[in-house]
């Protein structure tokens, strides 16, 4: 996950700033994601994050490598306080937003309207291997969106996320979603509103959607059947 909410390329770039070890654990991470656009301009994004195990590195980091880092940035003497998580906090929230927003719409670029990280489980020795639970929430907005088109088109770039989380994307009133890439497991809810399922690594997600007052492909493949068959039909009475 990257950027505020994602946490990926923002907390990955610190862990690389911050050192480097060698790591001996894969995907120590697992999490979800979910975004709640409360207008085509305006989304709020919300993730929970757990690191979990030993080992790791800045780009897979694990609960004890998390520790590490924490304690690195605080007095570094082996044990993490309550008041060095409020300043990791801070110090991700900084470098996130540091970062370019890897959302667009109709490919307008989102800005970061706000950034907040809380990290839960973490003081204590930094060689404890127990879960670590990192919340973030990111606001985001796309400016000079076109209201009036038809259709959108909303793309996640996700080429650094080296793990699988669970995603859920939910459009405003009034809209339908037409095709979803890069999410495995992908359902529909009844409404067409939203989309839930498993994020690929290393893969975009790009979703079209459109305004319920314009037609869909498939009403489209209907009108032209039937215009069709009606043009077949005159065509034999004559």
């Amino acid at each position: 996950m990257k950027n505020g909410t994602k946490i990926g390329i923002g907390i990955m770039l610190a862990f690389m700033l911050i050192c480097v070890v060698p790591t001996n654990t894969i995907a120590t991470l697992s999490g979800s994601e979910t975004h709640t656009f409360l207008s085509l301009s305006n989304i709020i994004v919300e993730a929970t994050i757990y690191y979990s195990g030993s080992d790791g590195s800045g780009f897979d980091p694990s609960s004890e490598y998390l520790r590490g880092a924490i304690d690195y940035l605080g007095n570094g003497d082996g044990m993490v306080t309550a008041s060095e998580v409020d300043d990791f906090e801070d110090y991700m929230e900084e470098m996130s937003a540091m970062e370019d927003c890897e959302y667009t719409m109709d490919g307008i670029r989102g800005e970061y309207t706000s950034i907040n990280i809380s990290i839960k489980n973490a003081t204590g020795s930094i060689n404890n291997t127990d879960t670590i639970t990192m919340d973030a929430q990111t606001e985001i907005t796309f400016s000079s969106v076109d209201a009036n088109l038809e259709s959108h088109v909303f793309k996640e770039f996700g080429t650094e996320n080296v793990y699988v989380y669970d995603e859920t994307i939910t459009f405003p009133e009034g809209y339908t979603i037409d095709t979803v890439t890069g999410i495995n497991d992908k359902q529909i809810s009844s409404d067409g509103r939203t989309v839930t399922g498993k994020t690929i690594a290393n893969t975009d997600i790009e979703i079209k959607f459109r305004s319920n007052g314009s037609p869909g492909f498939e009403l489209i493949l209907v009108v032209c059947a039937i215009a069709l068959f009606l043009f077949w039909r005159r065509k034999r009475m004559h």
